[in-house]
């Protein structure tokens, strides 16, 4: 496992979830439980994404897709990123940087 996720919760109603390391399809099964899971049991979640070594259109679609069904659920999820030189570049050439 190259990411790591963990989280801080102040009450039920939302969670901060933080993610480092890579965001790639061989962890995506995983990292999706994890989001999942803290998905299910708040109704807000702000995911930060650190120090990201590695994110590829697997990654990306991951967050695009658990951010729509967010949406259809009536949670919040917003995206947040530390925006290196690395992510703003894969952002724009993949075409999601309206992700965040």
């Amino acid at each position: 496992m190259s990411f790591t996720v963990r989280s801080d919760s102040a009450n039920m109603q939302k969670v901060n979830i933080f993610i480092e390391g890579d965001l790639i399809v061989r962890d995506a099964a995983e990292i999706k439980n994890a989001l999942v899971n803290f998905l299910q049991n708040h109704n807000q979640a702000d995911v930060y994404l650190h120090n990201i070594s590695r994110i590829d259109i697997a990654g990306l679609q991951l967050l695009a897709a658990l951010k729509k069904g967010a949406v259809i659920s009536g949670k919040t999820f917003q995206l947040f990123a530390d925006h290196s030189i690395y992510l703003q570049n894969i952002l724009a050439i993949s075409g999601y940087n309206n992700l965040f």
